[in-house]
């Protein structure tokens, strides 16, 4: 085998498996939690409807996980870094607001939310602080937050 040849062969098997492993794992997983959520509301469902219903496993687990990505965008409260801030006039009045930097993805990408300052809770956190609990997966957040800054 020429040293080419062999070069392209092994080119696209790596390629080809760093494709195909996470493929099969994802969809493998996928299919536990259908699964477990299936066999979890089965006995529930069959007492509701007197048979099994094909595909209603499916139908709550794809309902759970759009819930819970519901709750997660819209109710919990994550690390963000207040940017600027922002004096909006309504007919309503004045209101003071915040624009918020949440990133997304290791501090690179992110969202930028307006948010009214009353809905701000001040952690106390420095930046150099606020980062590293956002790459440590929230591991390095202190053991009580607000704290005080002295």
């Amino acid at each position: 085998m020429s040293g080419s040849f062999r070069n392209w062969i092994k080119v696209r098997f790596i390629t080809g498996f760093f494709v195909t492993v996470p493929a099969i794992a994802s969809a493998w997983l996928l299919y536990v939690f259908w699964d477990a959520i299936d066999t979890f509301f089965s006995p529930g469902y069959e007492r509701m409807f007197g048979r099994r219903i094909p595909g209603l496993g499916f139908l709550t687990a794809v309902v759970l996980v759009l819930v819970m990505g519901t709750i997660a965008t819209n109710v919990v409260f994550v690390f963000g870094f207040v940017t600027s801030e922002v004096v909006v006039e309504t007919p309503a009045g004045k209101r003071e607001m915040v624009t918020v930097f949440v990133p997304t993805n290791n501090l690179y990408l992110g969202d930028v939310i307006v948010l009214p300052r009353k809905d701000i809770i001040t952690t106390g956190l420095t930046v150099e602080e606020g980062i590293r609990v956002i790459l440590s997966a929230g591991t390095a957040t202190p053991a009580r937050l607000p704290r005080e800054r002295l």
